[in-house]
This record gives C-alpha cells, sequence and structure tokens, in this order.
C-alpha cells in the first residue's frame, strides 16, 4: 500500500515538471464495515486518481464508486429491526417485504434508488382489560432515495410518496401519520449508511490526500450489469509544487 502511495505521488511530482496528459492512476480496493440497527453491512469501494498539469498546479481528481449491493441486500432486515414494532393498547407496523433497486437509470446513471415497503398496520384498543384490534391494514409506498453533496459531506436525502391503503384504513386513518414516521425512521437508518459510505470513501484516499481536504464535486447512484447498487462520487484536489514536496516527505518518513 505505502509502495502505491509513493508511486502516486512520484507520479504527481513527475506532472509538475511538464504538461501533461492525466494520468490515471487505480487506488487499491477497500471495504469497511459498519452496523446499522444490529446489521453488519459491508461496503466495497474502489477509486482511480487522474493528474493533470494546469500551469504550475497539478489538478487531482478522484473517482471513488462504492459497490452497496451488500446494504442491497440486506435492506429489508435493516427496516423491520427499526420499523418493526407493537404497542400494547395503540398500534403494531410491521414490514413484511422490503425491495431497494436503482431508479431511473439511463446507461447506467440514476437519478435515484427506490426503496419500495410493504407494510401492515393494526390500531388496538384495551377495551375492559383486554387488547383488541380496532383497524388492521395492509399498505404500501415508495421511499426514494437521492444522493446530494451538502457542506462537501454526502448526503442522501428520502422522500415518502405513493402511499396506498384500501379500505377503512385508507378512509379514517390519518396516512400522513404512517408517512412522517416512515420518512423519520427510514432518514435515521440513511444517516447511518452514508456515514459508513463516506468513511469508506475516504478511505478509499491515500492519507496525505485526504490531509488536503479533497472537495467532492458530484455524486450519484449507478447501476451494475446484475442491477446491484452503486454509488458514485467525484472529487477534486488542486496540488501546488510545495504541496506535493510535502506529500513526498510525509510518504519518504512512513518508510524508513
Amino acid at each position: 500500500m505505502k509502495r502505491l502511495l509513493a508511486v502516486f505521488l512520484l507520479i504527481c511530482a513527475a506532472a509538475l515538471a511538464q504538461e501533461t496528459k492525466p494520468i490515471n492512476y487505480p487506488l487499491p480496493e477497500l471495504t469497511t464495515t459498519t452496523e446499522i440497527n444490529g446489521i453488519k453491512v459491508d461496503v466495497r469501494s474502489n477509486a482511480t486518481a487522474s493528474v493533470l498539469m494546469v500551469g504550475d498546479v497539478a489538478q487531482v481528481k478522484v473517482e471513488a464508486v462504492a459497490d452497496l449491493r451488500d446494504f442491497q441486500n440486506k435492506s429489508g432486515d435493516i427496516v423491520r429491526a427499526a420499523m418493526n414494532e407493537d404497542e400494547e393498547c395503540s398500534h403494531a407496523i410491521s414490514f413484511p417485504d422490503v425491495q431497494l433497486s436503482p431508479s431511473e437509470c439511463v446507461n447506467g446513471d440514476c437519478q435515484s434508488a427506490k426503496m419500495r415497503l410493504y407494510g401492515h398496520y393494526e390500531n388496538k384498543k384495551c377495551l375492559f382489560g383486554r387488547e383488541k384490534t380496532i383497524l388492521s391494514q395492509s399498505f404500501d409506498c415508495d421511499v426514494l432515495l437521492l444522493p446530494e453533496i451538502a457542506n462537501n459531506q454526502l448526503q442522501i436525502r428520502s422522500v415518502v410518496n405513493n402511499v396506498s391503503a384500501g379500505g377503512v384504513l385508507g378512509k379514517l386513518m390519518s396516512i400522513d401519520g404512517i408517512k412522517s414516521k416512515i420518512v423519520s425512521i427510514v432518514q435515521d437508518q440513511m444517516k447511518a449508511a452514508t456515514d459508513s459510505m463516506q468513511s469508506s470513501l475516504n478511505s478509499s484516499l491515500p492519507p496525505e490526500l485526504n490531509d488536503l481536504h479533497p472537495k467532492f464535486k458530484s455524486v450519484k447512484f449507478q447501476e451494475d450489469p446484475k442491477h446491484f447498487l452503486l454509488l458514485k462520487i467525484e472529487g477534486e484536489i488542486s496540488v501546488t509544487q510545495d504541496q506535493s514536496a510535502l506529500i513526498l516527505q510525509k510518504i519518504s518518513a512512513t518508510q524508513k
């Protein structure tokens, strides 16, 4: 790993000496593990850096891709761990099926990811010391996940729509109540997931580049040929000659 980083930074130094075409350099693949509601999720990431001279400044552009298939496969367990609940004499809500997939994709680039939730709700009351179910109704809804960059941090915004429920529930019960609950809990879970993704993506970069605070420029979901969910983030760093020399000193010091 240290040898690879040293080679990468030597390329940076060489680029400073003359005008060059972009030089692409693949960085090692990494896997980080996080725990969301007791469910362990692995996020694999890989990155490629390119170096281009502009005047006396080397522009280092980094593209990192996180493979979210483990999160995708375990999304049902994560949702159930967070959202299934049963309160005596009040209500019960459960999600027997959850499907997460890339959405609105063109040539592998996707505008969002869609989480389809299939739920069941019961409204319960206690009468004469006994619990009775007043309403029992299945429902389903879509949660759109939209990746964004805010304050140079990865965020995934969630929007709940297409809540459908028939029968008595659809007419009498507050769908907005279910909607609000789903939004709140899904946002909490996505924050935990994005914190893990951010850590994984940051780990993809050489520590010496992270020290220079890369500026993230764009983020988007992607779909691989097997329809698994990917997250691509692009960033850039401008490295001066002095900064390049300092980075090389750091690398040399770690190898002594």
